[in-house]
């Protein structure tokens, strides 16, 4: 499996709109991808994070070279980041998901439409 890795400076107050907008219109942007497996949305403070999971490399070369994409990070960058840099490969050679956290990431996914929640909050 690849992932995709782009970071990003969030504008000082933007936090709360970036994550509402990751949960729904970044989240709906990478579900039509084709070949998209998966995408996360790290953010802490004034640093936001975006990883996508890949079955192959060349579909996410094929996305960030989209017309789509480019309309994307231009809306963002205007509305939201300060600064972004270039995305990045890695090819995940091994580790650990438990079903526990798989199932949680997917309700927390199918319920974020309508209200966003954070990602692995356990009860």
């Amino acid at each position: 499996m690849n992932i995709l890795l782009w970071q990003a400076a969030v504008l000082p107050g933007q936090e709360q709109e970036l994550e509402f907008f990751a949960n729904t219109g970044l989240l709906q942007f990478f579900q039509q991808q084709q070949g998209c497996l998966g995408v996360s949305f790290l953010q802490q403070g004034q640093q936001f994070q975006c990883v996508s999971y890949w079955h192959q490399q060349q579909d996410a070369q094929q996305m960030l070279t989209s017309p789509a994409y480019q309309q994307l990070i231009l809306l963002l960058l205007q509305r939201y980041l300060v600064t972004a840099m270039p995305a990045g490969f890695a090819q995940i050679q091994g580790g650990f998901l438990s079903r526990q956290a798989q199932q949680q990431l997917a309700y927390c996914h199918a319920t974020e439409a309508t209200a966003p929640r954070p990602a692995l909050a356990y009860r």
